[in-house]
């Protein structure tokens, strides 16, 4: 109980003694989670330097999802009455989390950072950069599980830029590794999804339901082929 001082001074001594050591990366999120909730003095800026300094030199550590989502927090947290520096800090808050996203981390990790990377997109209502974020993950992950929520996201931002028929297309890539699966209950979830990217955003009595229905064969027989 009365040890904290010495054992936050070993904390401290540990990684500049074992660079590389086992528990080097663990050490460093903590102390560095220490100095952010710090109450009495604003530790931002050290908190930024720390995380930032390890990221650099650990860039494939398996504790990067982590440390990059609470240097994004850092970001987010930061108060300044000047306009252009408060969206730098929510920029780099954004591309922290994006980079937690690509980061070897859990899927609970990488979920937050895709959640936290959508609400800061949304407040800002770039609706593409949402768009690509999930259009990158669905591409470069689509086995994860979380890419059911990339598919959703996708499906979601893609009309909203007029471009319903690339998101189906980005669905329809999504189905060929599962189409042929019966035991892939995200199939017809994903058709679902493609559905609704491109049904057009008129009255229904205005839609072509014939042209709909060969639009929708069409993407599908591409995505059963082989």
């Amino acid at each position: 109980m009365n040890e904290f001082r010495k054992t936050l001074a070993s904390c401290k001594d540990y990684p500049s003694r074992f660079p590389d050591g086992s528990y080097t990366d663990d050490m460093c999120y903590r102390l560095a989670f220490i100095d952010f909730n710090d109450k009495e003095v604003d530790q931002s800026n050290k908190t930024i330097k720390d995380l930032t300094t390890f990221l650099q030199l650990h860039p494939d550590d398996t504790s990067a999802g982590s440390m990059y989502c609470l240097l994004a927090y850092t970001y987010k947290k930061k108060t300044t009455d000047k306009p252009n520096e408060l969206a730098k800090f929510q920029s780099l808050a954004i591309e922290a989390y994006c980079n937690a996203v690509w980061s070897d981390s859990s899927d609970d990790v990488i979920q937050y950072a895709l959640n936290s990377a959508t609400t800061l997109m949304s407040d800002n209502k770039d609706w593409a950069g949402i768009a690509t974020m999930y259009r990158n993950f669905l591409q470069k992950k689509r086995d994860n599980a979380l890419a059911l929520l990339s598919a959703t996201w996708v499906a979601k931002m893609k009309p909203r830029e007029d471009t319903g028929a690339e998101a189906a297309q980005m669905l329809a890539d999504a189905l060929k590794s599962r189409i042929g699966n019966p035991s892939a209950e995200q199939v017809e979830f994903l058709i679902h999804e493609l559905i609704k990217t491109i049904v057009p955003r008129k009255k229904a009595s205005e839609v072509d339901l014939d042209a709909l229905d060969k639009q929708l064969i069409t993407i599908l027989t591409k995505a059963i082929t082989g």
